[in-house]
């Protein structure tokens, strides 16, 4: 075949290659589009498909010129091409804005340029096309000329042709310098560098093409291709871009797989987790209302299988029960989780059986639209259980399992608010109950007999109220009862003695009769108060006098709270006195052998307080009841003590002290090691003091007394049991307890000249104790009688208003100064 012009084989080859090329990348891009479906591609594929007209067009054009013989066939589609050529470059801008990170300002230049651009591009190609002569040259006519010029479809009188050169340039070189920028901000070369060497390429032809145009100098530095050299810029630009592209998308491609693999790995994860949980996961399709997932707990928990619920995914509303129903449909409205919540509901799983669930709901949106549901399901049956222990131990005794403390108090605000609403009904009643001695029991059968006695008599007292009546167990040995509809306040009076009468029976602990009585406050609403806290405070004053006799009941009276209030004032009167500690002193009362000489003495404290006299039968018992009686009780060792000292200065030497410990300080852990500190500090001989203390302390616990009284006589602390013979003694304890002396009580010595059984019962106490090496000290010795009778008995030492009254302490240093004895009379030489 002969072509009327002689082509390379390099000009002859390249156009259908590079239009191959750009055939395979627009259909490289529009499969990836297809894929991935994102802008980058789509316009790839669209730039790809105009390259590819272009260059095809150009293959066309020469083939049919030259196969033809028809040399002007193809010029002014060639020129249509060459100017539809421009739609590619100022696409490229395009293409850069979806490569590249550029900021705000160079991507709103870009998209300026693109517009400027394409909308030029279109309006010369249509020129070029409907006006050709304002692109062709008219200076010279010859076809061959024609020809040649026409290869780059630039006239050089064209002014359109001009001003497109000097854009295209202009165009090319800023995307160069933002491939550049680029390149240097975010140090990325994936699409820069390939791209800048096809920019550099099409930079190149459009040179060449411009000077050789303008100025007719020619530069050919690639010989064979310097007619396509704008069509081969492109086309390696293109071809640089679709394996940028490509290399992209391989890399996208290998991150899917990753990503892909490792949310297999998730979803493998998510569903040992999801199987193995106790909670029902639910998700759900909101907007079709269809179940997407539901993990094995539904089975565990509402006992329907699966695959049923993905068949029927409202079958779990019909295990609801029908009281909850009508609440949980409402719930699941679309007002109440729009923003999620939670809900307690009952289901039934078979027969009887319920089980409780609770439900939170979880709300996902999309696009500002409820897509999706998450719920979560907890079988919280075993948790109301407890929550329901919770509230009977909260308001029910463990022991006796009768309403407690927190029960009473609302039972009676209740009570008090029903008869202010009904003022016509009858009167209430309350009862303040307290067993006797119950610490007795505890410490003489041991804590399991106290617990089953207080179980039966807290049944034995049920038995006797009516059915409106409420019993209550506060702690301890302490029991309330609220009587209801009483005729009168002195109904109340009647339930309590038949309390006493019945309480007073026998109860049998495992196998063994106990004797109780029982003590009891009683007041009435609305006479003694309207209100709980002081009807309580009231009834408590009633059973703190009924205890003062033991075994019977009182109704409260205002006199009684006068004296409780004189209790409280007088408490706190002591607090403060003890603080002060100067307006307390100790009184010393003689003790003094068979010859009359004096060889001790008793302390006993005296308070003076607003200049008189405060008996220690008012405050002692007040400061037993308060604790305020261990503070008291070292006060008065350290002022013996003291005194101690200041006889041993005097050259009184062989005096001993005796001081009372009261039950509540012989209880204190720490009671020896405080004793022993508050001695050894004064620099006094342990030797001279002697501790009375009671026959109830001493049974409270006898292991643990026998321990401190051994610690004592180790250092030379004599031991007295005070009282002896008027609680309950114990014994065989006392054999066991190394104490030093035994006070025998002023109710057997008081009557000894007249009554001969107590005479009988002071000699016993007497010879029982030497026998067991105790000495004897006998108290209340008020005559010469009686004085002569404990001689004769044996006893050891004496005391009692016959020897003298308790005195102050200078006072009684003069008596021992003076070193007095009994006269033949029995009555003291001397009057001090």
């Amino acid at each position: 075949m002969e072509f009327e012009v002689s082509l390379s084989l390099g000009q002859f080859l390249l156009p259908p290659v590079c239009a191959g090329i750009l055939l395979f990348s627009f259909l490289f891009y529009c499969f990836i589009c297809l894929q991935r479906k994102e802008k980058i591609y789509i316009s790839m594929a669209f730039l790809c498909l105009l390259g590819f007209i272009f260059t095809f067009s150009e293959t066309m054009i020469l083939t049919l010129g030259g196969w033809l013989k028809q040399s002007t066939a193809g010029i002014q589609f060639h020129r249509i091409e060459q100017l539809a050529g421009t739609f590619f470059l100022f696409g490229t801008p395009y293409l850069i804005i979806q490569l590249l990170e550029l900021n705000a300002v160079l991507k709103k230049i870009t998209r300026i340029i693109v517009m400027a651009g394409l909308a030029f591009s279109l309006v010369s190609t249509v020129l070029a096309f409907v006006m050709p002569d304002l692109f062709i040259s008219v200076s010279h006519h010859h076809p061959q000329w024609l020809i040649a010029e026409s290869y780059y479809g630039r006239g050089r009188e064209g002014p359109v042709i001009m001003i497109r050169d000097i854009l295209l340039a202009l165009t090319t070189l800023y995307c160069l310098g933002a491939l550049i920028y680029d390149l240097i901000i975010h140090k990325k070369s994936r699409y820069t560098l390939p791209i800048i060497l096809g920019l550099t390429i099409g930079i190149y032809a459009a040179f060449c093409d411009i000077m050789y145009v303008y100025t007719h100098i020619q530069f050919d530095f690639f010989q064979g291709i310097n007619f396509s050299r704008f069509t081969a810029g492109i086309t390696f630009f293109i071809t640089s871009a679709v394996f940028s592209v490509l290399t992209v998308f391989i890399d996208k491609v290998s991150e899917l797989n990753v990503a892909y693999k490792a949310l297999n790995e998730s979803y493998d994860r998510f569903s040992q987790i999801s199987d193995n949980i106790n909670e029902a996961f639910w998700l759900i399709d909101y907007r079709n209302n269809h179940l997407l997932f539901i993990n094995p707990a539904f089975e565990k928990i509402w006992g329907i299988p699966r695959k049923e619920l993905y068949l029927s995914p409202l079958i779990w509303m019909k295990k609801i029960c029908k009281s909850d129903k009508a609440r949980v449909s409402s719930f699941y409205e679309k007002e109440s989780i729009a923003t999620g919540g939670e809900i307690e509901y009952k289901i039934r799983i078979s027969g009887s059986k319920i089980k409780w669930i609770r439900e939170a709901v979880f709300p996902v949106y999309q696009e500002g639209e409820l897509k999706y549901l998450v719920r979560l399901t907890d079988d919280i049956t075993a948790k109301k259980k407890a929550e329901k222990n919770l509230a009977y131990l909260a308001y029910y005794d463990s022991l006796t399992t009768l309403p407690n403390r927190k029960s009473f108090y609302k039972e009676l605000s209740e009570t008090i608010i029903k008869a202010r609403r009904h003022t016509s009904e009858k009167t209430r009643a309350l009862l303040f109950i307290d067993i006797d001695n119950f610490k007795l029991v505890n410490d003489t059968l041991g804590h399991l007999a106290g617990d089953e006695l207080l179980i039966k008599v807290g049944e034995r007292i049920k038995k006797i109220l009516r059915q409106s009546d409420c019993i209550f167990r506060l702690g301890s040995d302490e029991f309330t009862i609220i009587l209801s509809s009483l005729y009168r306040n002195s109904d109340a009076g009647l339930v309590a003695q038949k309390l006493k009468e019945d309480l007073g029976q026998p109860f049998v602990i495992y196998g063994q009769e106990i004797n109780i009585s029982v003590s009891m406050g009683i007041c009435t609403y609305p006479k003694d108060g309207e209100n709980a806290d002081i009807l309580m405070q009231h009834a408590d004053i009633a059973l703190f006098e009924a205890k003062k006799k033991k075994d019977n009941y009182q109704f409260f009276t205002h006199s009684m709270q006068a004296e409780a209030e004189k209790r409280v004032s007088l408490a706190s009167q002591l607090r403060a006195a003890i603080e002060k500690e100067n307006e307390f002193v100790l009184y010393y009362q003689p003790q003094v052998d068979p010859d009359g000489k004096i060889i001790g003495t008793e302390a006993l404290i005296r308070w003076y307080h607003n200049g008189k006299i405060i008996s220690p039968i008012e405050f002692i018992p007040i400061a037993e009841e308060t604790g305020l009686i261990i503070p008291l009780g070292e006060w008065v060792l350290r002022t013996a003590c003291m005194q101690r000292q200041k006889w041993q200065e005097a050259g009184i030497k062989e005096i001993k002290i005796s001081i009372n410990l009261s039950p509540r300080q012989f209880r204190q852990k720490d009671l020896n090691e405080i004793i022993l500190r508050i001695i050894r500090d004064s620099g006094v001989d342990y030797q001279s003091f002697d501790f009375e203390i009671t026959e109830s302390s001493i049974m409270e616990d006898p292991d643990v007394t026998i321990s401190k009284i051994r610690e004592f006589k180790e250092r030379g602390i004599s031991i007295s049991i005070d009282d002896f013979g008027t609680e309950y003694s114990s014994l065989s304890y006392l054999q066991k307890l190394p104490v030093t002396n035994l006070k025998i009580d002023k109710s057997f010595v008081v009557e000894m000249e007249s009554n001969n059984n107590n005479a009988k019962l002071v000699n016993a106490i007497i010879h029982l104790a030497h026998n067991l090496q105790i000495k004897t000290v006998a108290e209340g010795v008020e005559n010469e009688q009686q004085v002569l009778l404990l001689q004769m008995a044996g006893c050891d030492t004496m005391q009692g208003f016959f020897f003298g009254k308790p005195q102050p302490p200078d006072i009684f240093t003069r008596m021992l100064l003076s070193n007095r004895k009994l006269n033949k009379k029995g009555r003291a030489s001397m009057e001090i």
